[in-house]
């Protein structure tokens, strides 16, 4: 099910075997829910899953600790009552020394 899932999601830069994400909707009316989902490849220097959600005048970000391989594969955050603006949504995966492993851009359209 999770291979449907991110199976019609946008092309990702090097790394994507590492993380694969989606936005959705990727375009809304304001005052949106929005719902970012992460698809993360078990490896044991897996850290931090971190997804951010930046206009210019509205900011959003969350942090998700992972344990390694033994964290789980999916991860689904939702941001409620979102303004409107065009969002730059970035889903980041960090090793242990705080680098990122792999990254992932998307746009979210919030229309008034």
């Amino acid at each position: 099910m999770c291979a449907l899932l991110f199976a019609a999601s946008a092309a990702a830069p090097a790394g994507s075997e590492k993380l694969q994400s989606r936005v959705w909707p990727a375009f809304t009316q304001a005052p949106a829910s929005v719902r970012i989902e992460a698809l993360v490849e078990p490896n044991a220097d897996n850290r931090e899953l971190e997804i951010v959600v930046d206009s210019g005048d509205y900011y959003r970000s969350s942090i998700i600790a992972l344990d390694g391989a033994d964290a789980p594969r999916f991860f689904s955050v939702q941001y409620r009552s979102m303004p409107a603006g065009v969002y730059e949504v970035q889903v980041g995966l960090r090793g242990p020394s705080g680098a990122l492993i792999a990254l992932e851009h998307h746009w979210l359209d919030v229309t008034p």
